[in-house]
């Protein structure tokens, strides 16, 4: 590894548009532990192009910017915009909205366009990443669409179905307060692919009886919950499985 070098000159960096966004709370957590631990950016430098512009590590410059202490840096000059993803694979920096959003920035062509639906789906309906695969892809795990969204090459889904979808879930939005959370949508995903639920009178009682539902950290506590409430009413003899 090269020897970085150090300076008090923040100004010399410049961010990418399609990096990640530069989130406050996570620079306070690096202020913290600087304050408490010391200076440990010597061991930890931040990578930039021959531009100085920051491939990886700009929580790391905020932090040393707020507090005047030198920020350690090696310069990478055959290294450009297009390394930011592949930096962050190989040290696991990225949560998918990362993904998503550097790709909707800086690809074109079919591939573009499936990012930046994925953040449309993101932004309209206040949901995360994971969720957004969920709806989009309409599958209860965003884990099999992952790697493809790293390397920038999504499979391609239905914008309109997606729509769909999201706007079924969010019509329980005077219901429930959590009806945006992950695992909530993949509950829900779960009953929208089941074919022998009746969605017309799934969403009835789920609106009827929304005092029923609870907070819950597991999607299968919440399908508990939408078990419970369907077999209410004319469907109380029914027996739907939930968890097929």
């Amino acid at each position: 590894m090269k020897t970085p070098e150090k300076t008090r000159d923040y100004d010399k960096f410049k961010l990418f548009e399609s990096n990640a966004p530069v989130k406050r709370k996570h620079v306070q957590d690096i202020m913290t532990n600087i304050t408490t631990l010391g200076n440990f950016l010597e061991k930890k430098p931040i990578f930039v192009t021959k531009d100085f512009y920051v491939l990886d590590g700009q929580h790391r410059l905020a932090a040393a910017r707020e507090l005047g202490i030198d920020i350690y840096y090696i310069v990478y000059k055959d290294l450009d915009e297009s390394h930011i993803a592949a930096l962050n694979v190989a040290v696991r920096n990225w949560a998918p909205d990362n993904y998503i959003h550097f790709h909707a920035v800086t690809k074109n062509g079919k591939f573009g366009i499936r990012y930046n639906n994925l953040q449309f789906l993101m932004d309209k309906y206040d949901i995360k990443a994971t969720a957004a695969i969920n709806i989009a892809y309409n599958t209860t795990s965003h884990t099999s669409h992952m790697a493809a969204i790293k390397e920038g090459k999504p499979q391609n889904f239905s914008l309109d179905a997606a729509e769909k979808r999201a706007e079924l879930i969010e019509t329980l939005q005077g219901y429930f307060s959590h009806y945006h959370q992950t695992r909530f949508i993949r509950a829900m995903i779960r009953c929208i692919k089941n074919e022998l639920i009746n969605k017309d009178h799934l969403f009835f009682q789920l609106k009827k009886n929304s005092h029923r539902l609870l907070s819950h950290m597991k999607d299968r506590e919440y399908l508990r919950d939408f078990e419970d409430v369907y077999h209410k009413g004319k469907y109380k003899n029914a027996s739907v499985d939930f968890f097929k």
